[in-house]
C-alpha cells in the first residue's frame, strides 16, 4: 500500500521515495565492513551510474526554508576524501564525499558563526575489496563549489534513508538546488542558473518551523484519517533509527 501525503510536502522535498520508506522496514541488519587494499591499476573500474536520485524538485523560497533544519551563508573550504557507505539491511554500496563549509551568517538552525558544517553529497572514486576502483556519478559538479563567491545553503538532517550514517552532517534540501551563490544582494541558483531570489528574503525566514515536527504532525493526521495503517506508521518512524555504515 502506498502512503500518499495529503500535501505531498515532506517526502517530495527531501527526495524520499514512499516505497523505499516502507521497504526499509522489511530488512534485517546486515551491514558489513570492508577495508581498502593497495591502489589498483587505473583500468580496473566498476561504475555506479547513479548513486542517488538526481530528479530533485524545484521549490519556492519558503518551501526550501521551511524544509530546512539549517540555512546559512558560508564559504566553501574543501572536500573530504570519498568513502563508501554500506546501507542498512545490506545491498549495493554507495560512494559519497563530504563538503565542508565555514559559516558566516545563520538564518535558521543551531550553529555558531565561524564554525564549520559538513554537507554529504554523492559521487567520488574509491577502491573496493576486489581492488577495483568504484566510481559513482555525482549529482553536483565540482565547479559549483570551486569559486570565491559566498554560498547560501539550505540544509536538512537526513531522515529515512538506508544510506545515512551516524556522523554529524547535513544534506542539501532537494539536492543541488539547495545551494546558491550570493552576490549583488541576489541568490543565484547553481544547478538551475535561471533561478534567482532576492537576498532580502533570507531575513524573512521563520526559524521556528521544524521540518521533523511538521512531518510528525502530517503522519499523525494520515493515521487518524486511516489513509495509512498503524503498522505503516510505526515502521516509518522505526526506519528513522536505522543507519548504514561508513567504511574507511
Amino acid at each position: 500500500m502506498k502512503i500518499k501525503f495529503k500535501k505531498k510536502r515532506l517526502l517530495k522535498r527531501r527526495g524520499i521515495s514512499i516505497l523505499c520508506v516502507l521497504s526499509i522496514c522489511l530488512f534485517a541488519v546486515a551491514c558489513q565492513k570492508g577495508e581498502e587494499t593497495e591502489k589498483p591499476s587505473r583500468n580496473q573500474y566498476k561504475r555506479i551510474e547513479k548513486a542517488a536520485d538526481t530528479d530533485y524538485p524545484l521549490l519556492s523560497f519558503n518551501e526550501m526554508a521551511n524544509s530546512s533544519d539549517l540555512v546559512v551563508a558560508a564559504d566553501f573550504i574543501g572536500f573530504t576524501k570519498p568513502f563508501k557507505v554500506s546501507p542498512y539491511g545490506g545491498g549495493d554500496i554507495a560512494v559519497y564525499k563530504d563538503a565542508v563549509f565555514k559559516v558566516k551568517k545563520v538564518y535558521k538552525g543551531e550553529v555558531k558563526e565561524g564554525k564549520t558544517v559538513t554537507v554529504r553529497i554523492p559521487g567520488g572514486e574509491v577502491v573496493d575489496d576486489e581492488r577495483q576502483t568504484i566510481y559513482a556519478e555525482p549529482t553536483e559538479a565540482d565547479w559549483m563549489y570551486n569559486d570565491e563567491n559566498e554560498k547560501v545553503l539550505f540544509l536538512a538532517r537526513p531522515r529515512a534513508d538506508r544510506y545515512k550514517t551516524r556522523e554529524d552532517y547535513y544534506i542539501f534540501v532537494t539536492g543541488p538546488n539547495g545551494m546558491y551563490d550570493l552576490r549583488d544582494n541576489t541568490l543565484f541558483g547553481l544547478f538551475h542558473e535561471d533561478v534567482t531570489f532576492d537576498a532580502k528574503a533570507l531575513d524573512s525566514i521563520d526559524p521556528t518551523v521544524d521540518p521533523a515536527a511538521e512531518e510528525k504532525s502530517e503522519m499523525d493526521e494520515r493515521l487518524q484519517e486511516k489513509s495509512m495503517t498503524q503498522e505503516e506508521y510505526d515502521a516509518y518512524f522505526e526506519s528513522l533509527e536505522q543507519y548504514g555504515t561508513k567504511e574507511p
